[in-house]
């Protein structure tokens, strides 16, 4: 099963070539040509011929990349996610939900780690108030 976009962050939008998803990568987290390149030990023009998709990197490179940007290879590559057959399931039993029962996984959901945040807040502002 492919889901397409990117978990989280792609705004709805489906990124056609693998050089307008790095981009937009790069462009979510900062990350300049010439940085890029740094961290993945190539020269800046092999980046820029990904960008312009004059130039497909190795696996190994997507491999890497989608570390540093923290999405799945499988969408940098295609713009697509695989589905193990553990979250396939678990996508079937999701959609058996009623609407609010979704609502409610939902929330769940988005709200897993943001206890951990609160508690680094604190931390950092010991004193504070």
């Amino acid at each position: 099963m492919y889901i397409e976009g990117a978990f989280g962050d792609t705004d709805g939008i489906f990124m056609e070539t693998k050089g307008q998803r790095i981009r937009d990568c790069m462009r979510k987290s900062g990350i300049s040509q010439q940085q890029l390149a740094k961290r993945l030990g190539v020269y800046p023009s092999a980046v820029q011929k990904w960008l312009a998709d004059d130039n497909q990197p190795t696996d190994e490179y997507l491999i890497a990349m989608a570390e540093i940007f923290g999405v799945e290879p499988t969408w940098l590559d295609w713009g697509k996610f695989v589905l193990t057959d553990q979250t396939e399931e678990i996508a079937r039993q999701f959609a058996t939900l009623s609407q609010r029962d979704q609502n409610i996984v939902a929330n769940v959901v988005n709200g897993l780690g943001t206890d951990n945040k609160k508690d680094t807040d604190d931390k950092n502002n010991v004193g504070c108030c």
